[in-house]
Order: C-alpha cells, then sequence, then structure tokens
C-alpha cells in the first residue's frame, strides 16, 4: 500500500461523479481524433492516475487545468495548493519515465483555443514511439 493509494483511491471511486469537465471532454475528443487506442484514468506502477494512457505507444496524456496545475503563461505566483501540484506533476512525470512512458502534458488553455496543434503534437510523439 502506498500513500498515494488515498488519492487513487478518490479518483477511481468517483470517477463520473459529476461527469466529465470541460477540459476533459476536449481532450477525449483530441484523443478520438487521433484514431489510436487509449484508455483514461489509468493507474501507473500503483502510485499515480495519468488522464489518458496510449498503451500500443507507451505515452501517457495529462490534461492539466490552468489554475490546478499553475500554468506559468498565466501565473507568475503559485498558491500553495498550485505549489502542491506542480511537485506531485514532476514526480508523476519522473516515475512514468522510468517506467518507460513517454508523457505529455496539455495545458488547459491550449486544448481549448487550440486543439488541432495539441492534436499534431500527439500524433508527432505517436509517429516518434518505438512501438509504431
Amino acid at each position: 500500500y502506498h500513500a498515494d493509494m488515498k488519492g487513487i483511491n478518490r479518483v477511481l471511486r468517483f470517477p463520473a461523479r459529476n461527469g466529465l469537465n470541460t477540459l476533459e471532454l476536449a481532450g477525449h475528443a483530441i484523443l478520438e481524433q487521433s484514431g489510436f487506442p487509449y484508455a483514461e484514468q489509468q493507474v501507473i506502477g500503483g502510485r499515480f492516475v495519468v488522464d489518458a494512457l496510449l498503451p500500443d505507444h507507451r505515452i501517457i496524456v495529462q490534461w492539466d487545468g490552468d489554475f490546478w496545475h499553475g500554468n506559468p503563461s498565466v501565473y507568475t505566483a503559485l498558491s500553495p495548493i498550485q505549489v502542491v501540484n506542480v511537485r506531485r506533476d514532476k514526480q508523476c512525470d519522473a516515475y512514468a519515465k522510468q517506467c518507460g512512458y513517454t508523457v505529455l502534458r496539455f495545458w488547459e488553455s491550449d486544448v481549448h483555443s487550440d486543439p488541432a496543434s495539441v492534436l499534431a503534437r500527439l500524433c508527432a510523439a505517436i509517429a516518434n514511439s518505438d512501438k509504431t
């Protein structure tokens, strides 16, 4: 039992509590456009829940809310919750990379304002993966 399991259990227990938020819906649409199989809300190594996993390419996709993850183009100073989330994001990325995954993070503002560039970046990562 890892200390992070408390948060993982919360996410997995209530994934559809309020349905998908607008960021997750927009991200889901981008993943659908890619045409590659993916799974949402996956646990990686029993430590972290990721927004989406493209298992055939070992790519993790994270949809980062501008506020919750402290988008530096929006926030010059971080709140305490943003500091905690940014630290956890870095830990998750490092662990995922140790496990052989490529991690792609997309800001909420980019997903909503320029989904075509998000899709292009996703497709480029897929094309460059070892599993193509």
